[in-house]
């Protein structure tokens, strides 16, 4: 179990590794290794994962894989999915700014403006 936990340590930080050098195809690839293994995992860490999958598809421009892993995500733990697009306004461009570990930032995407409706 101990070596089991640390191996599900390591793919997650290979996941994100592979995030912060933009090899999104090998991020994806670590974290369905997460997602597939045969030992359930909390919510919680499950919720992390799918929504790492649909940032990676997001910048993979994959709008439709992206979706049904952040609907993945937010069936695990609503709170991962709302609080990223409270961040970013609920509207973003094609690309987005992601805040990696240490302050790490990946520059992407950027809010979209709120639309005069008035006008």
């Amino acid at each position: 179990a101990i070596q089991a936990a640390f191996q599900d340590k390591m793919r997650y930080n290979c996941c994100l590794a592979y995030l912060l050098a933009e090899d999104y195809v090998s991020a994806i690839r670590a974290a369905r290794q997460i997602l597939e293994q045969a030992r359930p995992l909390p919510d919680h860490s499950t919720a992390v994962v799918w929504f790492l999958c649909g940032v990676c598809q997001l910048a993979l421009e994959s709008p439709d894989h992206a979706r049904e892993s952040f609907m993945q995500s937010y069936s695990k733990n609503s709170q991962i999915v709302d609080s990223f697009l409270e961040r970013h306004d609920h509207a973003m461009e094609p690309t987005f700014t992601f805040r990696g570990p240490v302050g790490a930032v990946r520059e992407g995407a950027r809010p979209v403006p709120p639309r005069d409706h008035g006008a």
